[in-house]
């Protein structure tokens, strides 16, 4: 199958499954025909094997192999992300959080085409952010500013990526090339796998091609948009990694804004410090900062009209 390269799916999972029918049924009505599935759970104290293992059976024909994982003790997202790339087969990775929905059923088809056209080690694409029920479409992520960037140069979106990540984990495939090439996602983080790994990737010269079309339906919620003192660690540490140790990349302006951002950062962080800690978490997650500002735009039209 030359023209259809085989394709690993992951779904990374961790004590949350609501969403997993739709899950399922998104990558069962793809139109691609040589799919692989990973489910790689990270140790859930309610994983539901037998319901996986029923809802996996009768797979269509162009899912040709399904491997489910269950891992022995939580070993965190980045852990968990090699384990299951190192298990699959597939020439292309695409990830699908258990919380999201493929947005089409052409959506596989039109990465690997992407994927062969342009010559790629990574892509991303548009996603469609929901509730965390799915029941109501909020707005497309990335935003125009953002797209305009990142199909500039490596280096400008390694610069704006030094702001904030833009780039969904969730809608950003791979190619396998890329991974022998540049390594495994850094398992010096527990739950950033993809943050530090564009930062890394755009500094070295590597472009991330960008797909114009929506990839997914994604759900708000998940590690991302809960206060975690190990997630805001993990940010910390992406700081110190992979964005101040390269001063020479900057102008003087631009290292000691993102320097002062990252002392204030080390200064005001605490455990005990809650909202601190909420602002934080809104600063990094954009979907969370655009639900927010809808929800105060509603309550404000409904106190003054």
């Amino acid at each position: 199958m030359d023209n259809f390269p085989l394709v690993s799916i992951i779904v990374l999972t961790y004590n949350k499954f609501s969403n997993i029918n739709e899950n399922l049924e998104s990558i069962f009505s793809q139109d691609y025909e040589n799919i692989e599935l990973i489910i790689s759970d990270d140790c859930s104290t309610n994983f539901p094997y037998e319901r996986v293992k029923e809802k996996t059976r009768n797979r269509p024909p162009n899912v040709k192999n399904i491997i489910i994982r269950n891992n022995n003790e939580n070993i965190g997202i980045v852990k968990n992300y090699n384990t299951a790339i190192k298990a699959s087969s597939g020439k292309y990775i695409i990830p699908l959080s258990i919380d999201d929905i493929f947005y089409k059923n052409d959506v596989v088809s039109s990465i690997v085409q992407f994927f062969q056209k342009e010559n790629l080690l990574i892509i991303t694409g548009l996603r469609n952010v929901f509730t965390e029920d799915m029941t109501e479409s909020l707005y497309i992520l990335p935003c125009d500013e953002d797209i305009d960037i990142l199909i500039k140069s490596p280096l400008e979106t390694y610069k704006r990526l030094c702001i904030n990540n833009f780039i969904s984990g969730s809608c950003t495939s791979f190619s396998r090339m890329l991974f022998e090439k540049y390594g495994w996602f850094d398992e010096k983080y527990l739950l950033l796998e993809d943050y530090p790994k564009y930062l890394s990737l755009t500094r070295q010269g590597v472009k991330i091609g960008f797909l114009r079309k929506i990839v997914i339906k994604y759900s708000i919620g998940g590690v991302s948009y809960s206060p975690n003192n190990k997630l805001v660690l993990d940010h910390i540490k992406v700081f110190e990694n992979e964005i101040l140790n390269y001063k020479n990349i900057f102008s003087k302006k631009e290292f000691e804004s993102l320097k002062s951002h990252y002392l204030a950062i080390k200064t005001k962080y605490s455990l005990k410090n809650r909202t601190y800690f909420r602002l934080l978490i809104l600063f990094f997650n954009p979907e969370y900062f655009f639900l927010l500002c809808k929800k105060i735009g509603r309550f404000f039209l409904k106190s003054h009209f």
